[in-house]
């Protein structure tokens, strides 16, 4: 495949909302023989993710607890 169709494969793959913050790619060589891909997961990125999906959040509204039960 060309380097162009690869790279597209690769965003899509890395298309979900946080996989793309955590999953650092390069895609080395021209022909298609030649490519290499590396990947890495960058640690502070996956802290901080997992920091926020997995941590402590509070949600405020404005509703009394009778108007939410509508």
């Amino acid at each position: 495949k060309a380097k162009e169709k690869v790279e597209a494969e690769i965003a899509q793959i890395l298309g979900p909302r946080w996989v793309s913050r955590v999953v650092a790619t390069t895609l080395a060589g021209e022909q298609p023989a030649d490519l290499r891909l590396s990947f890495a997961v960058t640690k502070s990125a996956r802290a901080k993710l997992e920091e926020e999906l997995f941590g402590k959040r509070i949600l405020f509204s404005d509703k009394s607890p009778e108007q939410a039960d509508c």
